[in-house]
């Protein structure tokens, strides 16, 4: 009787395996997509695993990866597109053994899967977006298997990644070395075509730090070197569009070497005791000064847009401009008070650079600092009246411009002056001399980096990449003049 049951119990297994496969396509059942035939595809000579965005005219090859010339089973292989979970019925690749009688209509015939297949190209109407590659082995009209790989169809859209360049803070000679301690800036060097917003991500060793979209600034990633030497390995993988996770982007390494060794790379120091204010924008947007209150230190972003940090010739720094504002903290006035700014930036558009609010009782005086034509202007306003000054700017504006404005309240009056600039440019007889206006009442001012547009749907434009920035109140001008030469000397001694 027990033998009676056990094999009525097998019976019933094999009938429910039978009515299993009978149900659907069964060789498609068989197998996973992830399959026993490893079928892979190169695009222009790089495996579709390794990167996954193809560009119209790209050579696609299928491949076996592993040898299937003694496996009688397969007679061609169907390459098929989806989009969407649809398939796209209009379109599809055939190859088929010379041997086999059945063939596919307008199927290539090849002697081998083993092989080099004949490349295709996808149809030049495809539009541009995400898709999958169907790769169907055949057994006569039975499928073997069925692989399912995803790509990113780009067209004629441009996206190169050309690698990752660091950028150091301060003066810089483009040294690779990073000192224990230091702030750099990696970034993704990019080129993409405009319908495209790129995604980054970034990984420290194995372990993935940061991601995001170009247009948020992620081709930038700030990361702050340990306090011991050793080399630091980072990748950054790109991607046209998203992260997507079955995609394989972009990816580049690059390996930053940090030296116990340190060596200071700023345009002044902490040593004045008339110094008020330092930033040196090496990462952070707070004082490098140890006079003031933590809280009363920091320079705030008034508009609350997101604080940007840009390249430029191998430094970095804060990137401010037009409704990119950011606010240094308020100063009070004396009688007779005398303020000195010493300051880096570069210039990368038209508009205002940087501003002083002067506030009083009764009206307010601006001192404005902008760019236009390749000339710089200063100029006071206030509601009654405007005076200004021209001077000349250097022939390559690729280079930091070094340079300090004097100003100073007294007698009802407020008068100002560019008075250092780092390059040697021929400047008219006016410019020795201060521009002022009258005032009265003045209590306090605040600087104020970039401009804020009193019209809301006004597009955000950067003016210029602050690099150092100090303000001194009552200098002696002997004193700094003698400590920006000492900057000078002691850095081309480094360099040289």
């Amino acid at each position: 009787m027990d033998m009676c049951v056990q094999k009525f119990g097998k019976f019933l297994i094999l009938l429910a395996v039978t009515v299993l496969f009978a149900g659907c396509d069964v060789m498609d059942s068989l197998f996973s997509s992830a399959g026993a035939y490893k079928i892979n595809a190169q695009i222009d000579g790089v495996p579709l695993n390794e990167c996954s965005f193809i560009l119209v005219n790209n050579k696609i090859t299928p491949f076996f990866e592993e040898s299937v010339s003694g496996d009688i089973d397969i007679t061609s292989l169907i390459v098929q597109l989806r989009n969407n979970g649809e398939d796209i019925s209009d379109w599809g690749v055939y190859y088929s053994l010379r041997k086999e009688s059945q063939q596919y209509r307008g199927a290539i015939q090849v002697e081998s899967m083993d092989k080099d297949l004949p490349f295709f190209i996808l149809p030049a109407d495809l539009p541009m977006g995400l898709y999958s590659m169907v790769f169907k082995i055949m057994s006569g009209s039975d499928v073997l298997q069925r692989t399912e790989r995803e790509f990113y169809y780009l067209g004629n859209a441009a996206f190169s990644y050309e690698g990752i360049d660091v950028h150091l803070p301060g003066i810089s000679n483009n040294s690779q070395l990073v000192s224990r301690g230091q702030v750099i800036m990696l970034e993704a060097k990019l080129n993409f075509d405009e319908s495209l917003d790129p995604y980054i991500v970034w990984y420290n060793g194995k372990s993935k730090i940061a991601n995001g979209r170009y247009s948020e600034g992620a081709e930038y990633l700030l990361w702050r070197a340990p306090d011991y030497s050793d080399f630091y390995t980072f990748r950054a993988e790109v991607f046209p569009v998203n992260d997507f996770d079955s995609l394989a982007g972009y990816k580049r390494n690059i390996f930053v070497p940090v030296s116990s060794n340190t060596v200071d790379v700023n345009l002044i120091s902490e040593k004045i005791p008339e110094l008020r204010h330092w930033y040196v924008f090496d990462g952070n947007l707070n004082d490098s000064t140890t006079s003031s209150p933590v809280e009363h230190r920091a320079i705030s972003n008034s508009n609350r847009n997101r604080v940007r940090w840009m390249s430029a010739n191998g430094t970095y720094g804060l990137a401010a401009g037009t409704n990119n504002n950011f606010a240094l903290p308020k100063a009070e006035l004396t009688a007779r008070d005398s303020w000195q700014m010493l300051f880096r930036f570069k210039p990368i558009n038209e508009g205002s650079l940087m501003s002083v609010d002067f506030i009083s009782v009764s009206s307010n005086v601006v001192m404005d600092l902008s760019i236009s034509e390749e000339k710089l202007f200063l100029t006071l306003s206030s509601p009654a009246n405007t005076v200004s000054r021209t001077y000349n700017l250097p022939s390559n504006m690729e280079n930091f411009l070094t340079m300090g404005i004097n100003f100073s309240v007294s007698s009802g009056q407020v008068l100002a002056k560019v008075n250092v600039l780092g390059n040697k440019v021929e400047q008219d007889e006016s410019a020795q001399h201060p521009i002022f206006l009258e005032a009265s009442g003045l209590s306090d001012f605040q600087v104020v980096l970039g401009s804020l547009t009193e019209e809301e749907t006004a597009a955000s434009v950067f003016t210029a990449v602050w690099d150092e920035f100090a303000l001194y109140n009552n200098p002696s001008m002997n004193v700094i003049a003698a400590e920006i030469r000492s900057t000078f000397i002691n850095l081309a001694s480094i360099y040289e």
